[in-house]
């Protein structure tokens, strides 16, 4: 079955028009870790707060799950 990989970054939502073709449950949780990972890298340096998601859908427009991300600095001395 084909699944996409839809990014959020706290307002911005990107659609995946592609998809991957995925035989299981556990690989689509791989993949959406891997996507959130990739993701992270991105947007991450320079910032000190971000929630990130991946949102799966089926190809058949189904939601199937989605894997989250909370990110926080907290600067403990002066800078």
């Amino acid at each position: 079955m084909r699944y996409f990989f839809n990014s959020r970054d706290i307002d911005t939502f990107e659609a995946d028009d592609i998809g991957l073709e995925l035989t299981d449950l556990e690989d689509v949780k791989r993949e959406a870790a891997i996507c959130l990972a990739e993701l992270a890298c991105d947007v991450l340096p320079g910032n000190e707060s971000r929630l990130l998601a991946i949102e799966v859908r089926d190809e058949r427009g189904q939601s199937v799950l989605i894997a989250r991300m909370a990110f926080e600095v907290q600067v403990l001395i002066p800078g």
